[in-house]
């Protein structure tokens, strides 16, 4: 383990008995029962990345440990998704999709189709999102206008000149890359520091 492992943990470790102390002076019955709770569904779900597994909680001070370091984690999570949406914000084609719910679901779903080289059926995309063909329409309007989506047949499916097919702009999709590339890093960057192998 290289000495820059060896302080991260440490750090991390010292963090934890900080905000530990901090919140055993604070500890109420119903934030005691609380952390409980969370702790028993969440602590399955923390074993799939092998995470707070040697932190017991059976006891109060071991539930106060073992919740100190899940809000230490849920506290790295938020500030990455932060992070996530500023970048996505900030990028002229990604941005516009980051206003609404409806418009990030269309986007990954066009890429969805795209990547997979597959037709783009309005009809099919509207009842997955739940989507009124007026709401449908003015987001791609918009999006083609902002030279985001472009029309262009799948790239390994037959050509069908009835069908106007949506797929990403190369723009687009250069940012989507490095969009997701950096959340990737900024996640393994996190679980890192946790000792997440």
């Amino acid at each position: 383990m290289t000495t820059f492992r060896i302080y991260a943990k440490f750090a991390v470790l010292f963090s934890v008995r900080l905000s530990y102390i901090h919140i055993m002076s604070k500890s109420t019955p119903t934030q005691k029962l609380r952390d409980r709770n969370i702790i028993k569904k969440s602590d399955p779900i923390w074993k799939k990345i092998n995470l707070f597994q040697n932190l017991k909680h059976n006891t109060d001070d071991e539930i106060n440990i073992y919740a100190t370091a899940e809000i230490k984690m849920l506290q790295s999570f938020a500030r990455d998704q932060i992070f996530n949406l500023k970048q996505s914000v900030e990028c002229s084609q990604l941005g516009f999709f980051t206003s609404t719910n409806q418009k990030w679901k269309l986007l990954n779903l066009i890429f969805y189709y795209s990547t997979k080289g597959e037709s783009f059926y309005k009809a099919k995309v509207m009842k997955n999102l739940r989507m009124s063909a007026r709401t449908f329409d003015a987001i791609i309007k918009e999006a083609i206008d902002r030279g985001s989506f472009i029309y262009l047949s799948p790239y390994n499916a037959k050509i069908n000149s009835k069908i106007r097919n949506i797929r990403p702009s190369e723009k687009l999709i250069i940012e989507y890359i490095r969009y997701n590339v950096l959340r990737c890093e900024r996640g393994l960057k996190t679980f890192k520091r946790y000792g997440i192998k």
